[in-house]
């Protein structure tokens, strides 16, 4: 049986999430600065470019679908919170180097 509009797109999200996850991961093997050879663009851009891919299939299924993707700022200052005392769990346990400067919860 063939897909629907609505399952193909929702296929392209988690495609164009999964190119997100994939830089993340080459940034974080190779630094945000390092650019695959013959090609001028480095991991940080690719990144970006991946994320704005994601924000137009957000558009098409909110457009096309009635989907709500406005930003929920609750919402966000929590996640923003639970990474950063995943930071100093790992911190405390080894797995990562505390860096210079404050990390600044959503209410800072």
């Amino acid at each position: 049986m063939a897909m629907t509009r609505l399952q193909y797109l929702l296929g392209k999200l988690a495609e164009e999430c999964g190119e997100v996850a994939e830089r993340a991961l080459k940034a974080q093997a190779f630094g945000l600065e390092e650019t695959r050879p013959g090609t001028s663009t480095n991991n940080a851009d690719l990144i970006f470019e991946e994320c704005n891919d994601v924000e137009g299939i957000k558009k098409m299924l909110a457009d096309e679908f009635g989907m709500d993707f406005t930003p929920c700022p609750v919402q966000i200052a929590n996640k923003i919170d639970k990474v950063n005392g995943y930071y100093f769990y790992s911190i405390n346990c080894g797995m990562c180097e505390p860096e210079g400067g404050e990390i600044k919860s959503h209410g800072n």
